[in-house]
This record gives structure tokens, C-alpha cells and sequence, in this order.
């Protein structure tokens, strides 16, 4: 059984051999698709007039008259983005009848958020953390070194599953404004560095 199985392979090893076909989709088959030409509303620069340079016809060198125009589209991606740093002075005040410390609050800044934590990434930057392990499956180790080579941030592993972990919890520190334009879809996800549900924000703004 096994021979004659080989000697099939062999078979049609040699009849391909023999009449080899053309690579690409055939004429008048399959579907034919491209790039539709984008919205007004997707430009984000002025359009930019092209002009014909050459003085005559480079062919036979008679004279040229206006015809029409085209168009032509490039999307590209933005230049590296410089990280946006916000900085919180946060007042500090101590009870004169207890000794009780009592720090300054923010919409932004977390209540733990001192001392050798003061310094945490921002959510748009975890967002697009967790985006890319829990909904593009890349793995945690490797996301520090896209989002540095994508955004200039510079995040560590552990810092993105601790935030992990913290969702999970249900601690979670966003403005209001991020409540209402962010859609969170509560998605759980088993992975051997967190072994919990986390909060995955659907959209990034």
C-alpha cells in the first residue's frame, strides 16, 4: 500500500514537472480585488498637484495639451511619535491629631501610585500592551521591544502583567472622558503569566 502511494506521489511529481503552471491567479478567474481610493474624510494632508515637467512629448517630441488628471494615494504611517510625560504634583498633609498621612487625589493618578511606583505607563500604552497578547496573541516578553520600536515608550514585561493582574482585580484608574470614548469588553484570557481575566480595551484612543 505504502509503494503504491509513493509511486502516485511520484506520478504527480512528474506531471507537474512536465506542464508547470504559471504562478498568480488566471485570467477570468478567482476574484479580482485592490485598493479603493480613500475618503475625503481619510486625507490628512492637502491634496498635491503634480505637474507635467517635460516640454514636449518625450516620444516624438511634439507638442503637449492638457488632457485630465489622475490620482494617486500613499498611506504611510506617522514618524515616531515622541512619548506624551505628564507630570503630578501631589500634596501631601499630615493629621496634627493622629499622624495620619493624607496624599492629594487625582482622576489620573492612582492612590498607590508613590514612592518606587510613581512612575507607571499611561492606558493607552497598556491598551495597545494588552491588544497585542490577549487579541493578536503576541507573546508578553516580545511587546516591550514593539511598543519601543513603534512608539519610543519603554515598558518592561513585569510592568504589563502586573497591570495584568491588577485588572483582574477590578482596579482600574481611568478618566472619565476614557470611559466614554474607550469600549471595554471584558474578555477572559489563561495565560501562563497571568492565569486570570483581564480587561482589554477594544478601542484605543
Amino acid at each position: 500500500m505504502a509503494t503504491i502511494l509513493e509511486l502516485q506521489k511520484q506520478l504527480a511529481e512528474a506531471q507537474r514537472a512536465a506542464k508547470p503552471r504559471r504562478p498568480g491567479r488566471k485570467p477570468g478567474t478567482g476574484s479580482f480585488n485592490f485598493r479603493k481610493p480613500p475618503s475625503a474624510d481619510e486625507l490628512t494632508e492637502p491634496i498635491i498637484d503634480v505637474s507635467v515637467s517635460a516640454e514636449s512629448c518625450p516620444g516624438c517630441g511634439g507638442a503637449l495639451e492638457h488632457e485630465g488628471v489622475g490620482y494617486a494615494y500613499i498611506t504611510d504611517i506617522p514618524p515616531m511619535p515622541k512619548p506624551e510625560v505628564k507630570g503630578y504634583r501631589v500634596q501631601i498633609c499630615r493629621c496634627r491629631s493622629c499622624g495620619k498621612r493624607v496624599r492629594g487625589s487625582h482622576r489620573e493618578v492612582a492612590p498607590d501610585q508613590h514612592g518606587a511606583s510613581s512612575h507607571r505607563m499611561g492606558r493607552r500604552v497598556m491598551s495597545a500592551a494588552h491588544v497585542l497578547h490577549h487579541s493578536v496573541g503576541v507573546p508578553v516578553r516580545k511587546i516591550p521591544s514593539i511598543l519601543r520600536t513603534l512608539t519610543g515608550v519603554k515598558i518592561s514585561q513585569s510592568a504589563i502583567t502586573q497591570d495584568a493582574l491588577r485588572r483582574s482585580k477590578g482596579e482600574r484608574w481611568e478618566t472619565p472622558t476614557a470611559v466614554c470614548a474607550v469600549r471595554y469588553a471584558r474578555v477572559r484570557s489563561y495565560t501562563p503569566t497571568t492565569r486570570a481575566g483581564v480587561w482589554v480595551e477594544s478601542l484605543l484612543t
